[in-house]
């Protein structure tokens, strides 16, 4: 009867056959390409191709931030555009119209929503460690686009200075 034949595991009946796998090679690799010819210029591009990735993470290497954080040692608000190497880059967000006797730039709309009180953005780029900026970015602040347009061409003249300028060294400093 059919008692005599038991059912076996689905584990087991996999058990039993021994199918060979064959691993199939990787397209364009250096043991798949024949001649000395072949192997030379695929090298050759994998190396091109390493040097075109090289050269777009030395251009990422400060990312735009874009974001209003609040700064604890100033106590205002800044706008951070970049971040590098453990600082972030900001502009300073004021009510006055004058900072260390210096004008500041005024703004057409205060940037934080429902606020009328004028409001400025200070002379000069303010470079400070992350731990002194809030942990969380602003959430109901943003500049109006004319606004937003004089901010894109303070944030760009000073990364062309910065390009210009030489890097002191410790003996030029003092």
């Amino acid at each position: 009867m059919n008692k005599a034949r038991k059912k076996k595991p689905a584990a087991n009946k996999a058990a039993g056959k021994n199918k060979s796998v064959k691993a199939k090679p990787a397209k364009n690799t250096v043991q798949t390409a024949k001649t000395k010819k072949e192997k030379i210029a695929l090298l050759e591009r994998m190396i091109a191709a390493l040097q075109n990735r090289l050269k777009k993470l030395k251009r990422d290497s400060s990312p735009a931030r874009n974001e209003f954080r609040y700064n604890n040692q100033t106590r205002h608000p800044n706008y951070v555009f970049e971040e590098e190497s453990g600082k972030y880059h900001s502009l300073g967000i004021t009510h006055g119209e004058q900072t260390f006797g210096k004008k500041n730039m005024p703004l057409k709309q205060n940037p934080k929503k429902g606020e009328e009180k004028p409001a400025y953005i200070r002379n000069g780029i303010i470079t400070d460690k992350k731990s002194n900026y809030s942990k969380k970015p602003i959430k109901n602040m943003q500049f109006e686009n004319s606004d937003f347009s004089n901010v894109k061409s303070k944030i760009r003249n000073y990364k062309k200075q910065r390009k210009k300028a030489p890097k002191k060294t410790g003996s030029e400093r003092r």
